[in-house]
């Protein structure tokens, strides 16, 4: 039996992990695919099911981040699509940290390649190659989804991650019934209007899992940090 430790929780599994990157990279890409099957195991746990998940993205968050060998062999062996097929996109607090965690995944690989990439020895055209496996449509509408969510963090997350994967995004998905960009600027347009309305329908910033209707507003500091990030990505997109 093989146990997943989360990511730093335990700094000798964690290091283990680090020496020996592929065989852990296929270990977690079985045991995310395991998770995604209503055929697994401890189907009737859901709470239990929750938080292997989780314990799994956190390990592979942590092997993935600056690790190119581990960052291709995950392509190749699926990774990407295992990952997304196990995000759910629910309301629930585990589901929402969950498809938030995924989507911080994608978006911390491809800024990680966008700045040094090609600083350690990869080619241009190896650093596309990887960047599109994060940046298909299904990955694009991720953090889209997340700015639906009725929670600050979460759509903060989200503005953080469009910041550096929209011009990748707008490139890979510039077809189809509705590009992808058109959807990105209403999705945009809409949290930006909230704001401007005080928004206080949505959850305050204490938290992803923050349940507490923030009856106040938002506080108008944080309130432009948003709208600025909504600007600069909206910009880029015109």
């Amino acid at each position: 039996k093989i146990i997943l430790v989360e990511s730093g929780k335990d700094g000798e599994n964690e290091e283990k992990a680090r020496s020996e990157p592929l065989s852990v990279v296929s270990l977690l890409v079985s045991a995310i695919k395991a998770s995604s099957s209503p055929d697994g195991r401890n189907v009737g746990d859901k709470r239990y099911i929750e938080i292997e998940k989780q314990k799994n993205l956190y390990a592979l968050g942590a092997l993935l981040r600056g690790n190119r060998s581990a960052q291709r062999h995950f392509t190749e062996l699926g990774g990407p699509n295992a990952l997304l097929d196990s995000v759910s996109l629910g309301v629930t607090a585990p589901e929402r940290k969950y498809a938030t965690m995924a989507t911080v995944i994608g978006y911390d690989i491809v800024a990680d390649l966008v700045l040094h990439g090609t600083e350690e020895g990869m080619s241009e055209d190896e650093v596309k190659k990887l960047i599109d496996e994060f940046t298909t449509l299904a990955w694009c509408e991720l953090p889209l989804h997340l700015l639906s969510m009725d929670n600050y963090i979460i759509k903060e997350k989200a503005l953080e991650c469009l910041g550096t994967l929209s011009p990748y995004c707008v490139e890979q998905n510039a077809e189809g019934d509705e590009e992808w960009g058109e959807k990105a600027v209403g999705a945009l347009n809409k949290f930006q209007k909230e704001l401007i309305e005080d928004g206080s329908t949505t959850e305050g910033g204490q938290g992803e899992d923050d349940s507490s209707d923030d009856d106040d507003g938002i506080d108008p500091v944080y309130k432009k940090e948003l709208l600025d990030l909504i600007n600069g990505i909206l910009v880029g997109l015109k």
